[in-house]
């Protein structure tokens, strides 16, 4: 599980729900806290921190990089060409209206 700190609740469930392509899968604590699942055993929640808020990472591994970056520039989010690290992986990194790191990377070696 990846906890994204966030000082505006709302505004951060909106910007992850199109980053992520929907909305929350459950939110357990309406206002604090909103969860997607993304596989098995893996999870993010948008939790409410106003102290600590904007001071998050997290990376997600997906299977194509260039689709996933096509549906977030769709969903109106400003997102950067990929980077490559040649025979490794692609990756782009977009920041969240308050400064968190949402990495996407595509792996090249086949695990």
């Amino acid at each position: 599980m990846a906890g994204i700190l966030v000082k505006d609740h709302d505004a951060a469930v909106e910007w992850y729900g199109r980053a992520l392509g929907r909305p929350a899968d459950t939110v357990p604590m309406p206002g604090y806290c909103a969860e997607w699942i993304i596989g098995e055993g893996a999870m993010i929640q948008v939790v409410h921190d106003p102290e600590r808020g904007g001071r998050s990472s997290v990376s997600l591994v997906v299977p194509s990089i260039d689709e996933h970056i096509a549906a977030l520039r769709e969903a109106g989010i400003d997102t950067p060409e990929r980077t490559t690290v040649p025979g490794f992986i692609h990756y782009v990194t977009v920041a969240d209206p308050e400064g968190n790191q949402f990495t996407l990377v595509e792996s090249l070696t086949g695990s």
